[in-house]
Protein backbone atom coordinates (compact mmCIF):
# COMPACT_ATOMS: atom_id res chain seq x y z
CA UNK A 1 0.00 0.00 0.00
CA UNK A 2 2.68 2.52 1.02
CA UNK A 3 4.95 1.76 -1.98
CA UNK A 4 2.05 2.15 -4.41
CA UNK A 5 1.01 5.46 -2.82
CA UNK A 6 4.63 6.75 -3.00
CA UNK A 7 4.84 5.75 -6.66
CA UNK A 8 1.57 7.57 -7.41
CA UNK A 9 2.78 10.67 -5.62
CA UNK A 10 6.07 10.57 -7.58
CA UNK A 11 4.18 10.48 -10.85
CA UNK A 12 1.91 13.32 -9.75
CA UNK A 13 4.80 15.51 -8.63
CA UNK A 14 6.82 14.80 -11.77
CA UNK A 15 3.82 15.63 -13.92
CA UNK A 16 3.26 18.80 -11.89
CA UNK A 17 6.96 19.76 -12.15
CA UNK A 18 7.16 19.45 -16.01
CA UNK A 19 5.48 22.76 -16.92
CA UNK A 20 7.64 24.68 -14.43
CA UNK A 21 10.91 23.58 -16.05
CA UNK A 22 10.20 25.59 -19.20
CA UNK A 23 10.55 28.85 -17.31
CA UNK A 24 14.32 29.48 -16.84
CA UNK A 25 13.89 32.39 -14.45
CA UNK A 26 11.98 30.28 -11.97
CA UNK A 27 14.01 27.08 -12.39
CA UNK A 28 17.43 28.56 -11.43
CA UNK A 29 16.67 29.69 -7.85
CA UNK A 30 14.47 26.65 -7.32
CA UNK A 31 17.33 24.34 -8.30
CA UNK A 32 19.72 26.11 -5.93
CA UNK A 33 17.18 25.90 -3.14
CA UNK A 34 16.61 22.20 -3.94
CA UNK A 35 20.34 21.53 -3.86
CA UNK A 36 20.82 23.28 -0.50
CA UNK A 37 17.80 21.57 0.91
CA UNK A 38 18.98 18.21 -0.45
CA UNK A 39 22.38 18.70 1.20
CA UNK A 40 20.67 19.42 4.52
CA UNK A 41 18.49 16.35 4.06
CA UNK A 42 21.52 14.22 3.23
CA UNK A 43 23.20 15.39 6.43
CA UNK A 44 20.07 14.52 8.36
CA UNK A 45 19.98 11.11 6.66
CA UNK A 46 23.59 10.45 7.61
CA UNK A 47 22.82 11.48 11.17
CA UNK A 48 19.80 9.17 11.20
CA UNK A 49 21.95 6.38 9.75
CA UNK A 50 24.40 6.80 12.61
CA UNK A 51 21.52 6.73 15.07
CA UNK A 52 20.16 3.59 13.36
CA UNK A 53 23.57 1.96 13.69
CA UNK A 54 23.60 2.76 17.40
CA UNK A 55 20.07 1.43 17.71
CA UNK A 56 21.09 -1.69 15.82
CA UNK A 57 24.00 -2.25 18.21
CA UNK A 58 21.73 -1.71 21.21
CA UNK A 59 19.16 -4.11 19.80
CA UNK A 60 21.81 -6.74 19.07
CA UNK A 61 23.10 -6.38 22.64
CA UNK A 62 19.55 -6.70 23.96
CA UNK A 63 18.99 -9.78 21.79
CA UNK A 64 22.24 -11.33 22.99
CA UNK A 65 21.38 -10.53 26.59
CA UNK A 66 17.89 -11.95 26.09
CA UNK A 67 19.33 -15.14 24.60
CA UNK A 68 21.84 -15.40 27.43
CA UNK A 69 19.08 -14.88 30.01
CA UNK A 70 16.81 -17.42 28.30
CA UNK A 71 19.64 -20.00 28.19
CA UNK A 72 20.47 -19.27 31.81
CA UNK A 73 16.80 -19.57 32.74
CA UNK A 74 16.47 -22.86 30.85
CA UNK A 75 19.58 -24.28 32.55
CA UNK A 76 18.43 -23.09 35.95
CA UNK A 77 14.91 -24.44 35.52
CA UNK A 78 16.26 -27.75 34.18
CA UNK A 79 18.55 -28.05 37.20
CA UNK A 80 15.77 -27.16 39.61
CA UNK A 81 13.32 -29.53 37.95
CA UNK A 82 15.86 -32.38 38.04
CA UNK A 83 16.52 -31.70 41.73
CA UNK A 84 12.86 -31.41 42.66
CA UNK A 85 11.36 -34.29 40.66
CA UNK A 86 10.01 -35.86 43.86
CA UNK A 87 7.79 -32.94 44.87
CA UNK A 88 4.97 -33.31 42.36
CA UNK A 89 2.54 -30.61 43.50
CA UNK A 90 5.12 -27.83 43.90
CA UNK A 91 6.78 -28.94 40.63
CA UNK A 92 3.49 -28.50 38.81
CA UNK A 93 3.00 -24.96 40.12
CA UNK A 94 6.58 -23.95 39.41
CA UNK A 95 6.52 -25.49 35.92
CA UNK A 96 3.40 -23.43 35.17
CA UNK A 97 5.15 -20.29 36.43
CA UNK A 98 8.28 -21.06 34.40
CA UNK A 99 6.19 -21.80 31.30
CA UNK A 100 4.43 -18.47 31.75
CA UNK A 101 7.76 -16.65 32.11
CA UNK A 102 9.22 -18.46 29.11
CA UNK A 103 6.14 -17.57 27.11
CA UNK A 104 6.51 -13.91 28.13
CA UNK A 105 10.20 -14.00 27.19
CA UNK A 106 9.33 -15.52 23.82
CA UNK A 107 6.77 -12.73 23.30
CA UNK A 108 9.40 -10.12 24.17
CA UNK A 109 11.88 -11.73 21.76
CA UNK A 110 9.19 -11.76 19.03
CA UNK A 111 8.51 -8.09 19.66
CA UNK A 112 12.26 -7.41 19.44
CA UNK A 113 12.40 -9.27 16.13
CA UNK A 114 9.47 -7.20 14.92
CA UNK A 115 11.29 -4.02 16.00
CA UNK A 116 14.42 -5.15 14.12
CA UNK A 117 12.32 -5.80 11.01
CA UNK A 118 10.79 -2.35 11.37
CA UNK A 119 14.29 -0.92 11.67
CA UNK A 120 15.37 -2.70 8.46
CA UNK A 121 12.24 -1.38 6.76
CA UNK A 122 13.16 2.10 7.98
CA UNK A 123 16.66 1.71 6.53
CA UNK A 124 15.21 0.62 3.20
CA UNK A 125 12.76 3.50 3.26
CA UNK A 126 15.67 5.85 4.08
CA UNK A 127 17.60 4.62 1.07
CA UNK A 128 14.55 4.99 -1.13
CA UNK A 129 14.12 8.45 0.41
CA UNK A 130 17.64 9.43 -0.76
CA UNK A 131 16.69 8.59 -4.32
CA UNK A 132 13.31 10.18 -3.88
CA UNK A 133 14.76 13.50 -2.57
CA UNK A 134 16.86 14.02 -5.72
CA UNK A 135 13.73 14.18 -7.91
CA UNK A 136 11.08 15.81 -5.72
CA UNK A 137 10.30 19.26 -4.48
CA UNK A 138 10.45 20.76 -0.99
CA UNK A 139 6.84 19.82 -0.08
CA UNK A 140 7.47 16.11 -0.48
CA UNK A 141 10.85 16.50 1.29
CA UNK A 142 9.06 17.99 4.30
CA UNK A 143 6.61 15.09 4.29
CA UNK A 144 9.43 12.53 4.13
CA UNK A 145 11.29 14.36 6.90
CA UNK A 146 8.20 14.27 9.10
CA UNK A 147 7.73 10.61 8.32
CA UNK A 148 11.32 9.87 9.24
CA UNK A 149 10.96 11.76 12.51
CA UNK A 150 7.71 9.92 13.25
CA UNK A 151 9.37 6.60 12.47
CA UNK A 152 12.32 7.47 14.68
CA UNK A 153 9.98 8.43 17.53
CA UNK A 154 7.98 5.26 17.07
CA UNK A 155 11.12 3.14 17.05
CA UNK A 156 12.47 4.83 20.17
CA UNK A 157 9.10 4.34 21.90
CA UNK A 158 9.03 0.69 20.83
CA UNK A 159 12.58 0.18 22.10
CA UNK A 160 11.77 1.83 25.45
CA UNK A 161 8.65 -0.32 25.74
CA UNK A 162 10.68 -3.44 24.98
CA UNK A 163 13.31 -2.45 27.53
CA UNK A 164 10.64 -1.80 30.16
CA UNK A 165 9.03 -5.14 29.38
CA UNK A 166 12.40 -6.87 29.61
CA UNK A 167 13.08 -5.21 32.98
CA UNK A 168 9.61 -6.19 34.19
CA UNK A 169 10.19 -9.79 33.11
CA UNK A 170 13.54 -9.78 34.94
CA UNK A 171 11.84 -8.45 38.06
CA UNK A 172 9.09 -11.03 37.72
CA UNK A 173 11.71 -13.76 37.36
CA UNK A 174 13.48 -12.56 40.53
CA UNK A 175 10.16 -12.47 42.39
CA UNK A 176 9.27 -15.95 41.18
CA UNK A 177 12.69 -17.23 42.32
CA UNK A 178 12.16 -15.67 45.77
CA UNK A 179 8.66 -17.14 45.99
CA UNK A 180 10.00 -20.50 44.94
CA UNK A 181 12.67 -20.40 47.66
CA UNK A 182 10.00 -19.46 50.19
CA UNK A 183 7.85 -22.39 49.04
CA UNK A 184 10.84 -24.76 49.36
CA UNK A 185 11.57 -23.50 52.89
CA UNK A 186 7.90 -23.86 53.81
CA UNK A 187 7.82 -27.39 52.41
CA UNK A 188 10.92 -28.35 54.42
CA UNK A 189 9.42 -26.86 57.56
CA UNK A 190 6.14 -28.74 57.04
CA UNK A 191 8.05 -31.98 56.42
CA UNK A 192 9.99 -31.49 59.66
CA UNK A 193 6.77 -30.78 61.55
CA UNK A 194 5.21 -33.92 60.08
CA UNK A 195 8.22 -35.98 61.14
CA UNK A 196 8.08 -34.57 64.68
CA UNK A 197 4.33 -35.27 64.87
CA UNK A 198 4.85 -38.83 63.64
CA UNK A 199 7.61 -39.43 66.20
CA UNK A 200 5.49 -37.93 69.00
CA UNK A 201 2.53 -40.11 67.97
CA UNK A 202 4.76 -43.19 67.96
CA UNK A 203 6.16 -42.30 71.39
CA UNK A 204 2.65 -41.72 72.71
CA UNK A 205 1.50 -45.05 71.30
CA UNK A 206 4.45 -46.81 72.92
CA UNK A 207 3.69 -45.09 76.23
CA UNK A 208 0.06 -46.14 76.01
CA UNK A 209 1.08 -49.71 75.25
CA UNK A 210 3.50 -49.66 78.20
CA UNK A 211 0.81 -48.23 80.48
CA UNK A 212 -1.66 -50.89 79.31
CA UNK A 213 0.94 -53.59 79.95
CA UNK A 214 1.53 -52.13 83.43
CA UNK A 215 -2.20 -52.09 84.08
CA UNK A 216 -2.46 -55.70 82.91
CA UNK A 217 0.39 -56.64 85.25
CA UNK A 218 -1.33 -54.82 88.13
CA UNK A 219 -4.58 -56.62 87.33
CA UNK A 220 -2.76 -59.97 87.32
CA UNK A 221 -1.14 -59.12 90.66
CA UNK A 222 -4.53 -58.17 92.08
CA UNK A 223 -5.99 -61.46 90.87
CA UNK A 224 -3.12 -63.36 92.52
CA UNK A 225 -3.61 -61.39 95.74
CA UNK A 226 -7.34 -62.13 95.63
CA UNK A 227 -6.59 -65.84 95.19
CA UNK A 228 -4.18 -65.76 98.14
CA UNK A 229 -6.76 -63.90 100.26
CA UNK A 230 -9.38 -66.51 99.37
CA UNK A 231 -7.01 -69.32 100.30
CA UNK A 232 -6.14 -67.62 103.59
CA UNK A 233 -9.83 -67.08 104.33
CA UNK A 234 -10.43 -70.77 103.72
CA UNK A 235 -7.55 -71.61 106.06
CA UNK A 236 -8.96 -69.25 108.72
CA UNK A 237 -12.37 -70.88 108.39
CA UNK A 238 -10.82 -74.35 108.73
CA UNK A 239 -8.83 -73.24 111.80
CA UNK A 240 -12.00 -71.80 113.32
CA UNK A 241 -13.81 -75.09 112.73
CA UNK A 242 -10.93 -76.99 114.35
CA UNK A 243 -11.03 -74.61 117.29
CA UNK A 244 -14.77 -75.14 117.65
CA UNK A 245 -14.29 -78.91 117.57
CA UNK A 246 -11.55 -78.67 120.18
CA UNK A 247 -13.72 -76.48 122.38
CA UNK A 248 -16.58 -78.98 122.13
CA UNK A 249 -14.18 -81.82 122.94
CA UNK A 250 -12.86 -79.83 125.91
CA UNK A 251 -16.39 -79.30 127.19
CA UNK A 252 -17.09 -82.98 126.86
CA UNK A 253 -13.91 -83.73 128.78
CA UNK A 254 -14.94 -81.36 131.56
CA UNK A 255 -18.33 -83.04 131.79
CA UNK A 256 -16.67 -86.41 131.85
CA UNK A 257 -14.32 -85.24 134.66
CA UNK A 258 -17.26 -83.94 136.65
CA UNK A 259 -19.03 -87.22 136.24
CA UNK A 260 -15.89 -89.07 137.34
CA UNK A 261 -15.52 -86.78 140.40
CA UNK A 262 -19.15 -87.29 141.32
CA UNK A 263 -18.84 -91.02 140.94
CA UNK A 264 -15.29 -91.11 142.53
CA UNK A 265 -15.28 -94.91 142.39
CA UNK A 266 -12.00 -96.56 141.56
CA UNK A 267 -11.25 -94.21 138.64
CA UNK A 268 -7.67 -93.03 139.16
CA UNK A 269 -6.48 -94.71 135.96
CA UNK A 270 -9.40 -93.17 134.07
CA UNK A 271 -8.61 -89.83 135.71
CA UNK A 272 -4.99 -90.04 134.56
CA UNK A 273 -6.13 -90.89 131.06
CA UNK A 274 -8.54 -87.98 131.08
CA UNK A 275 -5.78 -85.68 132.29
CA UNK A 276 -3.59 -86.87 129.43
CA UNK A 277 -6.39 -86.16 126.99
CA UNK A 278 -6.81 -82.70 128.48
CA UNK A 279 -3.10 -81.98 128.09
CA UNK A 280 -3.19 -83.09 124.42
CA UNK A 281 -6.20 -80.89 123.83
CA UNK A 282 -4.45 -77.92 125.42
CA UNK A 283 -1.38 -78.50 123.24
CA UNK A 284 -3.55 -78.65 120.12
CA UNK A 285 -5.28 -75.46 121.22
CA UNK A 286 -1.94 -73.67 121.58
CA UNK A 287 -0.93 -74.86 118.09
CA UNK A 288 -4.22 -73.53 116.65
CA UNK A 289 -3.68 -70.16 118.39
CA UNK A 290 -0.16 -69.90 116.90
CA UNK A 291 -1.48 -70.72 113.38
CA UNK A 292 -4.23 -68.12 113.79
CA UNK A 293 -1.65 -65.44 114.69
CA UNK A 294 0.40 -66.39 111.60
CA UNK A 295 -2.72 -66.09 109.42
CA UNK A 296 -3.42 -62.64 110.86
CA UNK A 297 0.16 -61.52 110.09
CA UNK A 298 -0.18 -62.82 106.53
CA UNK A 299 -3.49 -60.93 106.20
CA UNK A 300 -1.82 -57.70 107.32
CA UNK A 301 1.05 -58.20 104.88
CA UNK A 302 -1.35 -58.85 101.99
CA UNK A 303 -3.38 -55.76 102.87
CA UNK A 304 -0.20 -53.66 102.81
CA UNK A 305 0.67 -55.11 99.37
CA UNK A 306 -2.83 -54.27 98.10
CA UNK A 307 -2.61 -50.70 99.34
CA UNK A 308 0.84 -50.22 97.77
CA UNK A 309 -0.40 -51.65 94.43
CA UNK A 310 -3.44 -49.35 94.48
CA UNK A 311 -1.22 -46.34 95.27
CA UNK A 312 1.11 -47.15 92.39
CA UNK A 313 -1.82 -47.53 89.98
CA UNK A 314 -3.27 -44.17 91.10
CA UNK A 315 0.07 -42.39 90.67
CA UNK A 316 0.56 -43.87 87.18
CA UNK A 317 -2.95 -42.91 86.09
CA UNK A 318 -2.42 -39.36 87.38
CA UNK A 319 0.91 -39.01 85.57
CA UNK A 320 -0.59 -40.33 82.33
CA UNK A 321 -3.49 -37.87 82.62
CA UNK A 322 -1.07 -34.95 83.10
CA UNK A 323 1.05 -36.03 80.12
CA UNK A 324 -2.03 -36.43 77.90
CA UNK A 325 -3.31 -33.03 78.95
CA UNK A 326 0.02 -31.33 78.14
CA UNK A 327 0.28 -33.06 74.75
CA UNK A 328 -3.27 -32.09 73.77
CA UNK A 329 -2.67 -28.48 74.79
CA UNK A 330 0.55 -28.35 72.72
CA UNK A 331 -1.20 -29.89 69.70
CA UNK A 332 -4.06 -27.40 69.96
CA UNK A 333 -1.55 -24.52 70.12
CA UNK A 334 0.22 -25.80 67.00
CA UNK A 335 -3.11 -26.10 65.18
CA UNK A 336 -4.04 -22.52 66.08
CA UNK A 337 -0.64 -21.28 64.89
CA UNK A 338 -1.07 -23.16 61.58
CA UNK A 339 -4.51 -21.57 61.13
CA UNK A 340 -3.04 -18.09 61.73
CA UNK A 341 -0.25 -18.78 59.26
CA UNK A 342 -2.77 -19.88 56.62
CA UNK A 343 -4.75 -16.68 57.16
CA UNK A 344 -1.57 -14.60 56.75
CA UNK A 345 -0.70 -16.46 53.53
CA UNK A 346 -4.19 -15.92 52.10
CA UNK A 347 -3.93 -12.18 52.92
CA UNK A 348 -0.54 -12.00 51.18
CA UNK A 349 -1.98 -13.70 48.09
CA UNK A 350 -4.86 -11.21 48.03
CA UNK A 351 -2.34 -8.34 48.28
CA UNK A 352 -0.39 -9.80 45.35
CA UNK A 353 -3.57 -10.02 43.26
CA UNK A 354 -4.39 -6.41 44.11
CA UNK A 355 -0.90 -5.35 43.05
CA UNK A 356 -1.33 -7.21 39.76
CA UNK A 357 -4.68 -5.47 39.19
CA UNK A 358 -3.13 -2.05 39.98
CA UNK A 359 -0.24 -2.70 37.59
CA UNK A 360 -2.72 -3.72 34.93
CA UNK A 361 -4.71 -0.50 35.43
CA UNK A 362 -1.46 1.51 35.19
CA UNK A 363 -0.59 -0.25 31.92
CA UNK A 364 -4.07 0.46 30.60
CA UNK A 365 -3.61 4.15 31.50
CA UNK A 366 -0.29 4.16 29.67
CA UNK A 367 -1.96 2.59 26.63
CA UNK A 368 -4.65 5.30 26.72
CA UNK A 369 -1.97 8.01 26.90
CA UNK A 370 -0.11 6.46 23.98
CA UNK A 371 -3.32 6.38 21.95
CA UNK A 372 -4.06 10.03 22.79
CA UNK A 373 -0.64 11.09 21.46
CA UNK A 374 -1.61 10.66 17.80
CA UNK A 375 -3.25 13.94 16.70
CA UNK A 376 -1.97 14.17 13.14
CA UNK A 377 -4.14 12.64 10.42
CA UNK A 378 -1.20 12.04 8.07
CA UNK A 379 0.63 10.11 10.77
CA UNK A 380 -2.48 8.04 11.35
CA UNK A 381 -2.59 7.37 7.59
CA UNK A 382 0.97 6.03 7.60
CA UNK A 383 0.70 4.16 10.93
CA UNK A 384 -2.86 2.83 10.80
CA UNK A 385 -1.80 -0.65 9.68
CA UNK A 386 0.86 -0.82 12.39
CA UNK A 387 -1.67 0.37 14.96
CA UNK A 388 -4.07 -2.34 13.86
CA UNK A 389 -1.33 -4.96 14.22
CA UNK A 390 -0.41 -3.52 17.63
CA UNK A 391 -4.04 -3.66 18.71
CA UNK A 392 -4.27 -7.27 17.57
CA UNK A 393 -1.09 -8.10 19.43
CA UNK A 394 -2.37 -6.34 22.53
CA UNK A 395 -5.63 -8.26 22.21
CA UNK A 396 -3.71 -11.53 21.96
CA UNK A 397 -1.48 -10.52 24.85
CA UNK A 398 -4.48 -9.54 26.95
CA UNK A 399 -6.12 -12.86 26.15
CA UNK A 400 -2.92 -14.67 27.11
CA UNK A 401 -2.61 -12.58 30.28
CA UNK A 402 -6.23 -13.36 31.05
CA UNK A 403 -5.54 -17.07 30.58
CA UNK A 404 -2.43 -16.85 32.77
CA UNK A 405 -4.38 -14.94 35.44
CA UNK A 406 -7.16 -17.51 35.28
CA UNK A 407 -4.56 -20.27 35.62
CA UNK A 408 -3.01 -18.48 38.61
CA UNK A 409 -6.46 -18.01 40.14
CA UNK A 410 -7.23 -21.69 39.62
CA UNK A 411 -3.89 -22.66 41.15
CA UNK A 412 -4.50 -20.41 44.16
CA UNK A 413 -8.04 -21.79 44.46
CA UNK A 414 -6.75 -25.37 44.26
CA UNK A 415 -4.09 -24.70 46.89
CA UNK A 416 -6.71 -23.01 49.11
CA UNK A 417 -9.11 -25.97 48.76
CA UNK A 418 -6.24 -28.40 49.39
CA UNK A 419 -5.33 -26.50 52.57
CA UNK A 420 -8.98 -26.57 53.67
CA UNK A 421 -9.17 -30.30 52.98
CA UNK A 422 -5.95 -30.90 54.88
CA UNK A 423 -7.24 -28.90 57.84
CA UNK A 424 -10.53 -30.82 57.76
CA UNK A 425 -8.68 -34.12 57.70
CA UNK A 426 -6.45 -33.04 60.58
CA UNK A 427 -9.50 -31.88 62.50
CA UNK A 428 -11.26 -35.22 61.91
CA UNK A 429 -8.11 -37.12 62.91
CA UNK A 430 -7.85 -35.07 66.11
CA UNK A 431 -11.51 -35.71 66.88
CA UNK A 432 -11.05 -39.44 66.33
CA UNK A 433 -7.91 -39.40 68.46
CA UNK A 434 -9.75 -37.53 71.22
CA UNK A 435 -12.63 -40.00 71.07
CA UNK A 436 -10.27 -42.98 71.29
CA UNK A 437 -8.39 -41.42 74.19
CA UNK A 438 -11.66 -40.61 75.94
CA UNK A 439 -12.77 -44.21 75.44
CA UNK A 440 -9.45 -45.42 76.83
CA UNK A 441 -9.81 -43.09 79.80
CA UNK A 442 -13.34 -44.31 80.39
CA UNK A 443 -12.21 -47.94 80.26
CA UNK A 444 -9.29 -47.20 82.61
CA UNK A 445 -11.55 -45.33 85.03
CA UNK A 446 -14.21 -48.06 84.86
CA UNK A 447 -11.58 -50.74 85.53
CA UNK A 448 -10.18 -48.69 88.34
CA UNK A 449 -13.65 -48.17 89.78
CA UNK A 450 -14.29 -51.90 89.64
CA UNK A 451 -10.96 -52.60 91.32
CA UNK A 452 -11.60 -49.97 93.98
CA UNK A 453 -15.08 -51.35 94.61
CA UNK A 454 -13.66 -54.86 94.95
CA UNK A 455 -10.99 -53.63 97.33
CA UNK A 456 -13.57 -51.68 99.34
CA UNK A 457 -15.76 -54.77 99.52
CA UNK A 458 -12.83 -56.89 100.67
CA UNK A 459 -11.84 -54.25 103.23
CA UNK A 460 -15.37 -54.16 104.56
CA UNK A 461 -15.40 -57.95 104.90
CA UNK A 462 -12.08 -57.85 106.72
CA UNK A 463 -13.34 -55.06 108.94
CA UNK A 464 -16.43 -57.06 109.82
CA UNK A 465 -14.30 -60.08 110.68
CA UNK A 466 -12.00 -57.93 112.76
CA UNK A 467 -14.96 -56.29 114.50
CA UNK A 468 -16.09 -59.73 115.58
CA UNK A 469 -12.68 -60.53 117.08
CA UNK A 470 -11.50 -57.21 118.53
CA UNK A 471 -11.88 -53.43 118.51
CA UNK A 472 -10.46 -51.09 115.82
CA UNK A 473 -6.67 -51.04 116.08
CA UNK A 474 -4.15 -48.52 114.79
CA UNK A 475 -3.60 -50.52 111.59
CA UNK A 476 -7.29 -50.39 110.78
CA UNK A 477 -7.28 -46.63 111.33
CA UNK A 478 -4.44 -46.31 108.80
CA UNK A 479 -6.33 -48.46 106.32
CA UNK A 480 -9.43 -46.32 106.77
CA UNK A 481 -7.35 -43.18 106.17
CA UNK A 482 -5.84 -44.73 103.01
CA UNK A 483 -9.33 -45.59 101.82
CA UNK A 484 -10.36 -41.95 102.31
CA UNK A 485 -7.26 -40.81 100.37
CA UNK A 486 -8.13 -43.18 97.50
CA UNK A 487 -11.68 -41.85 97.47
CA UNK A 488 -10.36 -38.27 97.28
CA UNK A 489 -8.00 -39.20 94.43
CA UNK A 490 -10.89 -40.83 92.59
CA UNK A 491 -12.92 -37.62 92.91
CA UNK A 492 -9.93 -35.55 91.71
CA UNK A 493 -9.55 -37.80 88.66
CA UNK A 494 -13.23 -37.39 87.84
CA UNK A 495 -12.91 -33.58 88.08
CA UNK A 496 -9.82 -33.65 85.81
CA UNK A 497 -11.71 -35.77 83.27
CA UNK A 498 -14.54 -33.23 83.27
CA UNK A 499 -12.02 -30.40 82.73
CA UNK A 500 -10.43 -32.27 79.80
CA UNK A 501 -13.89 -32.83 78.29
CA UNK A 502 -14.67 -29.10 78.60
CA UNK A 503 -11.35 -28.15 77.00
CA UNK A 504 -11.93 -30.56 74.11
CA UNK A 505 -15.41 -29.08 73.55
CA UNK A 506 -13.93 -25.56 73.57
CA UNK A 507 -11.22 -26.49 71.05
CA UNK A 508 -13.80 -28.17 68.81
CA UNK A 509 -15.93 -25.01 68.84
CA UNK A 510 -12.87 -22.87 68.04
CA UNK A 511 -11.96 -25.13 65.11
CA UNK A 512 -15.51 -24.91 63.79
CA UNK A 513 -15.32 -21.10 64.06
CA UNK A 514 -12.04 -21.07 62.09
CA UNK A 515 -13.54 -23.33 59.42
CA UNK A 516 -16.54 -21.00 59.05
CA UNK A 517 -14.14 -18.04 58.76
CA UNK A 518 -12.13 -19.83 56.06
CA UNK A 519 -15.34 -20.58 54.15
CA UNK A 520 -16.33 -16.89 54.25
CA UNK A 521 -12.86 -15.90 53.00
CA UNK A 522 -13.22 -18.42 50.20
CA UNK A 523 -16.56 -16.89 49.10
CA UNK A 524 -15.05 -13.37 49.19
CA UNK A 525 -12.09 -14.58 47.14
CA UNK A 526 -14.41 -16.17 44.55
CA UNK A 527 -16.44 -12.94 44.30
CA UNK A 528 -13.25 -10.90 43.80
CA UNK A 529 -12.09 -13.27 41.06
CA UNK A 530 -15.48 -13.03 39.38
CA UNK A 531 -15.36 -9.22 39.37
CA UNK A 532 -11.79 -9.33 38.02
CA UNK A 533 -12.79 -11.61 35.13
CA UNK A 534 -15.76 -9.35 34.37
CA UNK A 535 -13.44 -6.32 34.25
CA UNK A 536 -11.04 -8.15 31.94
CA UNK A 537 -13.87 -9.17 29.61
CA UNK A 538 -15.13 -5.58 29.61
CA UNK A 539 -11.64 -4.32 28.74
CA UNK A 540 -11.38 -6.85 25.89
CA UNK A 541 -14.73 -5.67 24.51
CA UNK A 542 -13.54 -2.05 24.70
CA UNK A 543 -10.36 -2.97 22.80
CA UNK A 544 -12.44 -4.70 20.12
CA UNK A 545 -14.57 -1.56 19.83
CA UNK A 546 -11.43 0.59 19.54
CA UNK A 547 -10.03 -1.71 16.82
CA UNK A 548 -13.32 -1.45 14.91
CA UNK A 549 -13.24 2.33 15.27
CA UNK A 550 -9.66 2.40 13.96
CA UNK A 551 -10.70 0.27 10.99
CA UNK A 552 -13.52 2.70 10.22
CA UNK A 553 -11.14 5.63 10.58
CA UNK A 554 -8.69 3.89 8.25
CA UNK A 555 -11.39 3.49 5.62
CA UNK A 556 -12.39 7.14 6.02
CA UNK A 557 -8.79 8.34 5.68
CA UNK A 558 -8.26 6.08 2.67
CA UNK A 559 -11.27 7.62 0.92
CA UNK A 560 -10.00 11.09 1.86
CA UNK A 561 -6.58 10.25 0.39
CA UNK A 562 -8.21 9.06 -2.81
CA UNK A 563 -10.17 12.32 -3.02
CA UNK A 564 -6.99 14.37 -2.49
CA UNK A 565 -5.20 12.41 -5.21
CA UNK A 566 -8.11 12.95 -7.59
CA UNK A 567 -8.07 16.70 -6.83
CA UNK A 568 -4.31 16.87 -7.47
CA UNK A 569 -4.78 15.01 -10.74
CA UNK A 570 -7.49 17.44 -11.85
CA UNK A 571 -5.35 20.46 -10.87
CA UNK A 572 -2.37 19.16 -12.86
CA UNK A 573 -4.59 18.54 -15.86
CA UNK A 574 -6.02 22.08 -15.62
CA UNK A 575 -2.48 23.57 -15.42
Amino acid sequence: MEKNSLHDEEELLLSSALPHRTNKDVVGPLVSEYESFIEALQKQIEFHKVEHEHLKKDLSELIAENGHLSDKLKKMMGRKLSEEAVIYTTQKKESDMVANLQHQLSLVSQEKDAAIELWHLALREGESGDKYITSHDSIHADMSNRKMEDLRKDYTEAITLLESKLNSTKNMLAREKAERENVEKKYQRIAQENETLITSLKCRQEELEASLEGQCAVAKKLQEVEKKVAELEMQVAASKENEHDLESALSQCHEHIERLIQKNVDAQEKVSESLHLVECAMAEKEVSVISESKIRDENARLQQMMTSVVDEAGVRVKEEMDNMKQQYNSKLKTLLLDMKKLEIESNEKEKKLRKVIEERSILEGQLVQVQKQMPDAERRLSMVHEELTDVRRSNLQLAMEKESLQAQIERVHESHTADLRRLGQEYQAMEQRMLTLQAQLETVTSDRDVQINNLIHQIRLLEREKDKNSLISTIELKEWQQKQVHQQEYEDLLSQLQKVQKQSDATASELEHHLIKQHSLKTKYQKAMKTLTEKLEKRIRELHQESNALKKENKYLQTKLNNIQEKLATQTQNK
